[in-house]
C-alpha cells in the first residue's frame, strides 16, 4: 500500500471516529438543553397559570371587600342578623327594605358580567342572591347541609376560603360546576358571603403555550381545582408533588405515562398549580436533533477529508520526487543535486540522508577503483622487482649449502632469513596481514640488520599480544623502521636503538615505532606533512590515484595504503621527542581483528 494511501485510510478511521465521537456529544449536549428548554417551558407555563390563576381569584376576593366595605350594605346584614336571633323586633317592611338594600348591592353589571353568583346567606334562613331571574333563580333556603365547607370558613375567622370545583348548591334549574370565594361575616349570626364562577371561567382564564401541555389546579389543602385531562389522577399527581415539594420541574410517573411536570405555588391563595408533558412528546422533539447532528457530522467528516487528501498529496509529494530521484539515479550520475524541495525537517532529514548515502557509495567506489589500480601497480612492480623470485630462492640455497660445506652456520641463517622475506613480500596472494606476522618479519628484518651492524644497533619489540590478531597492510612497520635505519642515524656514531610498542586504548590500538636518532629537521617536517596531506586529498578525490613507487618515500608509501585500509578512522603522527624520533599508528579497534577492506579482499 502507498505511503499517500496510507496516510489517508489511517486518517479516515480516525476522522470517522472523531466524528462518531463528536456527534454522540453533541446529541447528548442537544437533548440535555432540549429537555432544559423544556423545563424552562414547563416552569414558565406554570407560572403564567398561576398569575392567571391568581386574576381569577383577586376580583372575587376584592368583591367581598367591596360589600363589606359599604356601610349601607353591612347596616343592612346586621339588621336581618339581628331580627333573625330576636334580639330586637322588626317591621318586615324594614326587613323588606334591607333585603332589597343587599340584593341591589349584589347586582351591579360588574358582578353580573364576571362571576356566576353572589350570594349572602345566614343561620336565621335569609338568603340574598345576585341571580334571582329563571333559569338562574336561587334558592331561598340555605342547604347548610350540602356545604360542608363551611367549617373551614370559620375556622378562617373572616379570612377567604376557596372552594374546589363543585355542584352550584344555590341552583334550582341549573346547577353547573363552579368553585367559591367563601368568607365567614366576623359578628353573631351575620352569616356568610360566597362568591362563584364556573370551571368553565377557568377554562377560558388559562392559556397555555401548547396544546400537549396538561394542567392541574390544586387547592392548598390538596383539592383539585381545575384540570385539562380526565384520565390523569389527581391524587397521585398530588402525592408526587408533595413529596418533590423541593422540586420545581421534576420527572414523574414510568413507561409510557411518564411525564415532565413542573410546580408553582401562589404566594396569595395558596393555589397550586401543576403544568406537565408526556416524555414521549419531549423525546420526540429531541429525536429532532439527530437528523442535525448527522448533517453535522458528515460536514465535518467531508471538510476533514478533503482536507487529509490535500494535505497527504502536499506531504508526499516531496517524497515521490525523491523516490524519481532514486529510482533515475545510476553510477555515472552520483554526484548530481538533488532538486527536491522538503517542507519539514523530517523530509528534510530523509534527503539529506540519502545524499549522504550517495556520497558514501560514491567514494566507496572512487576507492575501491583506487585500491584495485594500486594493487595492480603494486603487484606489477612486485614482478619487476622480483625478476625470478624462484632463481633467488635457488642461489641462497645453493649459498647455505656451501655455507654448511664450509661449517659457517651464520651464512646459513641469513639466507634462511632472507629466503623467509622474500616469501613474505613477493606473496601477491593478500595485500594484508595481521600484526603478528608483522612483527615475525619484522624480526627477520632484524636479524638481518644485525648481522650487518652488529653491536652498533639494538631492538626491543613490546606489542600487547591483545592486538596481535589486529590487521595492516603488508610491509607497513618494515617501511617505518627502514626509514629509522636510513635516515634517523644517517650521521650517526652511537648505538642505534629501536623500539617497537604495542597496545589497546579503549576502542583502538595503537603502534608506536620510536628510535634515538637525529629526528626530523623542521623543513623536513613540514614537507613530509604537506605530502601526506596531498596524498590524502589525492586518494579522496573521484578518479584520482597516488604514485606509490617501490623504493619511494617509505611514509607517504604506508600512509597512502594505511590509509586506503581505514580511511578516516585511521590515525598517523610523525613528531620529534626528546632522543629521536617517533611514528604512531591507531585505528579503530576490530573485534574479529579485519577491517571491512580486508574482508572484501579475502571474499
Amino acid at each position: 500500500m502507498r505511503f499517500q494511501t496510507k496516510i489517508i485510510v489511517t486518517y479516515t478511521v480516525f476522522i470517522l471516529l472523531v466524528g462518531v465521537v463528536i456527534a454522540l456529544v453533541y446529541y447528548g449536549y442537544s437533548v440535555d438543553q432540549y429537555r432544559s428548554t423544556e423545563e424552562r417551558n414547563l416552569e414558565v407555563a406554570a407560572q403564567q397559570v398561576t398569575n392567571q390563576i391568581d386574576e381569577l381569584i383577586k376580583p372575587m376576593d376584592t368583591r367581598t371587600r367591596y360589600i363589606l366595605s359599604d356601610a349601607e350594605i353591612l347596616e343592612s346584614i346586621r339588621l336581618l342578623a339581628a331580627a333573625r336571633q330576636s334580639v330586637i323586633e322588626i317591621d318586615e317592611a324594614y326587613l323588606y327594605s334591607a333585603q332589597k338594600t343587599i340584593e341591589t348591592g349584589l347586582n351591579i353589571d360588574y358582578v353580573m358580567n364576571d362571576f356566576y353568583r353572589v350570594v349572602l346567606f345566614n343561620p336565621g334562613g335569609d338568603v340574598v342572591s345576585s341571580r334571582t331571574p329563571p333559569p338562574l333563580a336561587t334558592r331561598k333556603v340555605a342547604a347548610f347541609g350540602d356545604m360542608p365547607w363551611l367549617v373551614a370558613a370559620d375556622e378562617a375567622k373572616g379570612q377567604p376560603v376557596l372552594v374546589g370545583a363543585h355542584e352550584d348548591t344555590w341552583g334550582v334549574q341549573s346547577r353547573p360546576q363552579v368553585f367559591s370565594l367563601l368568607k365567614a361575616l366576623q359578628g353573631s349570626g351575620l352569616g356568610y358571603i360566597e362568591v362563584q364562577r364556573t370551571i368553565e371561567s377557568v377554562a377560558e382564564a388559562i392559556t397555555l403555550p401548547r396544546e400537549s401541555f396538561e394542567v392541574m389546579v390544586f387547592l392548598g389543602d390538596g383539592e383539585l381545582l381545575y384540570g385539562n385531562n380526565d384520565e390523569t389522577d389527581p391524587a397521585a399527581a398530588w402525592a408526587d408533588l408533595s413529596e418533590r415539594a423541593s422540586e420545581p420541574v421534576f420527572q414523574t410517573g414510568a413507561g409510557g405515562g411518564a411525564m415532565l411536570m413542573a410546580v408553582n405555588r401562589s404566594s396569595a391563595y395558596g393555589v397550586v398549580v401543576a403544568v406537565a408533558e408526556s416524555m414521549a412528546d419531549v423525546q420526540q422533539g429531541s429525536n429532532s436533533v439527530a437528523p442535525i447532528t448527522v448533517g453535522i457530522a458528515l460536514i465535518f467528516c467531508v471538510i476533514s477529508l478533503v482536507f487529509v487528501l490535500i494535505a497527504s498529496s502536499f506531504l508526499t509529494k516531496p517524497l515521490r520526487q525523491l523516490r524519481e530521484v532514486m529510482e533515475q539515479t545510476q553510477l555515472d550520475n552520483l554526484a548530481r543535486e538533488i532538486p527536491v524541495s522538503m517542507p519539514n525537517d523530517e523530509l528534510e532529514a530523509l534527503n539529506l540522508s540519502y545524499r549522504n548515502v550517495l556520497e558514501r557509495l560514491r567514494e566507496s567506489i572512487v576507492k575501491e577503483k583506487q585500491a584495485s589500480l594500486l594493487q595492480l601497480r603494486a603487484q606489477f612492480d612486485l614482478l619487476q622487482a622480483q625478476v625470478n623470485p624462484h632463481f633467488l630462492y635457488n642461489v641462497l640455497n645453493v649459498i647455505a649449502q656451501r655455507g654448511m660445506a664450509g661449517g659457517d652456520e651464520e651464512i646459513c641463517n641469513i639466507c634462511s632469513s632472507l629466503a623467509a622475506m622474500l616469501r613474505y613480500s613477493t606473496n601477491t596472494k593478500r595485500r594484508y596481514a595481521t600484526i603478528a606476522q608483522e612483527l615475525e618479519y619484522l624480526e627477520q628484518y632484524f636479524y638481518l640488520l644485525k648481522s650487518r651492524y652488529e653491536h652498533k644497533i639494538a631492538f626491543s619489540i613490546e606489542v600487547d599480544p591483545a592486538i596481535h590478531g589486529q590487521v595492516i597492510p603488508k610491509i607497513a612497520l618494515q617501511q617505518v623502521v627502514e626509514n629509522c635505519i636510513n635516515h634517523g642515524f644517517a650521521n650517526a656514531t652511537d648505538c642505534m636503538r629501536v623500539e617497537i610498542a604495542g597496545w589497546k586504548n579503549n576502542a583502538r590500538w595503537v603502534i608506536r615505532i620510536r628510535d634515538n636518532g637525529q629526528g626530523f629537521a623542521e623543513e623536513k617536517m613540514a614537507e613530509i606533512d604537506q605530502k601526506l596531506a596531498e596524498t590524502q586529498a589525492r586518494i579522496a578525490q573521484e578518479r584520482s590515484s597516488v604514485e606509490l613507487e617501490i623504493g619511494g618515500m617509505g611514509l607517504v608509501n604506508t600512509y597512502a595504503r594505511l590509509y586506503l585500509l581505514f580511511g578516516e578512522d585511521l590515525g598517523f603522527s610523525i613528531r620529534n621527542h626528546e632522543a629521536g624520533a617517533e611514528v604512531t599508528i591507531s585505528a579503530i579497534w576490530c573485534e574479529n581483528g579485519e577491517h571491512d577492506c580486508a574482508r572484501e579482499e579475502e571474499a
